[in-house]
């Protein structure tokens, strides 16, 4: 089983620009995707929702005054 963390952005023109969301993405190890999803993060085991909430948290902090909005979810991948 694998699972990813998959993120959308909703951004705002009034907020940083994409690239500069996606260097700060970078640095929590999620990765540019194309169509419906923005970013995905792949765990390399089954995560409890503890570990889920805390990357949640750390999304939070890593966006905090980026001026976005966004949403997170989790799910095993076929």
């Amino acid at each position: 089983m694998t699972f990813k963390t998959n993120l959308i952005i909703m951004f705002n023109s009034e907020g940083e620009i994409p690239t500069q969301i996606t260097n700060r993405l970078k640095m929590l190890n999620f990765f540019p995707a194309q169509g419906s999803i923005d970013y995905t993060y792949s765990w390399d085991h089954t995560p409890t929702i503890d570990e889920i909430l805390a990357l949640g948290n750390k999304v939070s902090a890593t966006l905090k005054g980026a001026n976005v909005l966004y949403n997170l979810e989790t799910s095993e991948e076929n």
